[in-house]
């Protein structure tokens, strides 16, 4: 019933209100469930990279929660892309609501709070 979670989630969240506040509505568990049902855990972690960096690691680089961070995430979430770490392209989602890919890009901004381990991408 996994598949369900996800819609629940993103349906139950407040439309209004700081961005990181809104990204805490999933705990650590719940999130591992939309990013395992998604696919996103494949290549990405909370807190190790592997084959993507880890979410600390993305949030790490942003300048906070604000709009415009939460929607350059959402366009990299939907679009995909290549080269910011590394030359493994990371796969797009453009089927995926932009309410659903704003969703996980707040929760993902929000865990530069929770201790982010830095920036790793290749210099």
């Amino acid at each position: 019933m996994h598949f369900l979670f996800p819609a629940i989630l993103f349906a139950g969240a407040a439309a209004a209100g700081n961005p990181a506040e809104e990204g805490t509505l999933w705990t650590r568990d719940e999130a591992r469930i939309v990013f395992n049902d998604l696919g996103c855990n494949g290549c990405h972690d909370i807190e190790e990279t592997r084959i993507g960096p880890a979410f600390r690691d993305v949030a790490a680089v942003y300048e906070g929660a604000d709009a415009v961070a939460v929607e350059r995430l959402r366009l990299k979430i939907q679009r995909g892309g290549a080269g910011t770490w590394g030359q493994v392209p990371m796969v797009a989602y453009p089927r995926m609501s932009d309410e659903q890919a704003r969703r996980i890009a707040i929760w993902i901004l929000a865990q530069r709070e929770s201790g982010a381990s830095g920036d790793d991408r290749p210099k």
